[in-house]
C-alpha cells in the first residue's frame, strides 16, 4: 500500500499470484465475473481487511484488519 492506504490493481495482482485482468473484471459494473471463496479470502489477506467486509451491502471506514 501506498503512504494514503491505497493499492494498485496491478500491485494487488502480483501480491496474490493473479492477472490484474481478473481484478479489473470484479471491479467492472458491465462484466459478469465468477469469484471463489478462496480467492477472495486472497485478496481479504493481502489488504489485511476482515473477510467479511467483501459481503457488506455499504462500505464501511476503517475496516477490521483480517483475523486468522
Amino acid at each position: 500500500m501506498n503512504e494514503k492506504g491505497y493499492v494498485t490493481i496491478e500491485k494487488l495482482a502480483e501480491e496474490i499470484n493473479s492477472s490484474p485482468n481478473m481484478l479489473y473484471n470484479l471491479t467492472a459494473k458491465n462484466v459478469k465475473q465468477g469469484v471463489s471463496i478462496n480467492y477472495i479470502d486472497k485478496i481479504a489477506r493481502a489488504l489485511d481487511v476482515s473477510l467479511n467486509c467483501f459481503f457488506l451491502k455499504e462500505p464501511i471506514q476503517n475496516p477490521p484488519r483480517y483475523d486468522i
